[in-house]
């Protein structure tokens, strides 16, 4: 699998202040705690990640954010991106839809959690 990675060089962010965001998996309950550093902002690609992490198990909307710290429309945005991509699949069998990581999802994630690593 490639990944292209896509850096606009006129923002003041550099692909150095990236921080892996941490899964915890604990007595049943997911818990997502996000290491960003103080004072910057999140890249898309963590908003992602975060997302992908967060529906694991599945997710309704407001789980999602709640555990990504997203606005509404934020977290529709970054939906409609993640389903367009099909990194993220939609259970809409029980009384609210579910969202769940795809194995697409599955891989950008793997492949996102090593890049971290390397940049570290």
């Amino acid at each position: 699998m490639i990944i292209r990675l896509e850096v606009n060089t006129r923002t003041s962010f550099y692909m150095f202040k990236l921080k892996i965001s941490h899964m915890y998996i604990g007595e049943g309950s997911l818990k997502i705690i996000n290491n960003v550093r103080h004072n910057s902002r999140r890249w898309g690609i963590d908003i992602i990640a975060c997302i992908l992490m967060a529906s694991h198990h599945g997710a309704k909307k407001t789980d999602l954010l709640s555990r990504c710290n997203l606005s509404f429309e934020q977290l529709k945005n970054y939906l409609n991106f993640a389903l367009k991509k099909r990194l993220i699949t939609v259970d809409k069998s029980g009384t609210y839809p579910l969202f769940r990581i795809s194995n697409k999802g599955r891989a950008l994630l793997e492949s996102y959690e090593d890049l971290t690593v390397l940049i570290e």
